[in-house]
């Protein structure tokens, strides 16, 4: 007690107990000057104590469209990973893995870091259920564990983890980790684009192999003739919202669903044109466009070349 210049008191009734009291100086006067050791904080464990809140998403400018979904139960890391990227990105927190999987199909982020040990539904369950749902399956996963075992790390992968990542962890690592996923499925984006421009019956990278982009080009295939067939009846058909459907597509390919029907459209029409048995009339009606002279306009825009023309470039 007299190495920390503190005093007790002791006050006792008979019948009733004992209240003791333990008095310590917070004056730095008090002790020696060599006792005292000052650092500046962290930047941290600043940034922990900054009030964020842990539910729904933060404000940010219109413009920053990747989203970020953390699945992650400390609350003192999730603040800490609120700050690290919400500058940069629209940041959504879920505190265990059903939270994060229903937030995962609410909001269908670019990017999910998802923590290991969590309660309620751990990080390999989480991951493999979003890997396991069409609507999900796409969405890049980062798992983010204390666990250093190469047993945990391969289960991580075997549950549909696109990468790994170790705590603590270096932030600007971890930041280079989400961008270059992000930048992958951007890249992914381009390849489903072309492939639907151009036609292509089969791509030849594996990575385009996309069942959702398949399934939605084969109910836009089976509505051809129907010019009236809209986005509003291709949600219907695949059993979505048209806000799911539109981020979905946008997730996947640089063209709106709008750009997508009429691609596929067009699409088919070239292949009618190849086999020279229909007129343009014919074609557009065949294709569901109103007439020959829209269906002219939109395959000069995808193709470069007239219907007139297609033929003698193959």
């Amino acid at each position: 007690m007299e190495l920390h210049k503190a005093t007790i008191q002791c006050e006792s009734e008979l019948g009733k107990g004992s209240v003791f009291t333990v008095a310590l100086p917070i004056s730095e006067e008090a002790y020696p000057e060599e006792w005292l050791e000052y650092s500046e904080p962290k930047m941290e464990e600043a940034s922990l104590r900054e009030s964020v809140p842990l539910e729904g998403t933060n404000p940010v400018p219109e413009n920053l469209r990747q989203t970020l979904l953390f699945v992650e139960d400390n609350e003192d890391l999730c603040r800490y990973l609120m700050n690290a990227f919400q500058t940069d990105y629209r940041v959504v927190i879920a505190k265990n893995g059903k939270v994060g999987l229903e937030k995962a199909m609410e909001i269908l982020p670019d990017v999910i870091v998802s923590d290991v040990m969590m309660p309620v539904k751990d990080g390999f369950a989480c991951c493999r259920e979003i890997r396991e749902r069409q609507e999900t399956a796409h969405i890049p996963i980062l798992m983010l564990t204390a666990k250093a075992e190469d047993a945990d790390v391969l289960q991580g992968s075997y549950s549909g983890a696109d990468d790994y990542m170790m705590k603590p962890f270096n932030p600007e690592v971890l930041k280079a980790k989400v961008e270059n996923l992000i930048l992958q499925r951007e890249r992914l984006k381009r390849i489903y684009t072309k492939a639907l421009m151009l036609k292509r019956e089969s791509v030849e990278d594996e990575e385009a192999d996309d069942e959702f982009i398949q399934k939605l080009i084969h109910v836009v295939e089976k509505n051809l003739s129907n010019e009236n067939f809209n986005v509003k009846i291709l949600a219907e058909q695949l059993h979505m919202s048209q806000p799911t459907l539109y981020r979905k597509v946008k997730q996947r390919s640089e063209l709106s669903v709008v750009d997508m029907i009429r691609s596929v459209r067009v699409s088919k029409a070239a292949s009618l044109i190849m086999e020279n048995r229909y007129s343009i009339q014919e074609i557009s009606e065949k294709v569901g466009f109103s007439d020959a002279r829209t269906l002219r306009k939109h395959f000069t825009e995808q193709f470069g070349v007239p219907p007139s023309k297609y033929m003698e470039n193959k």
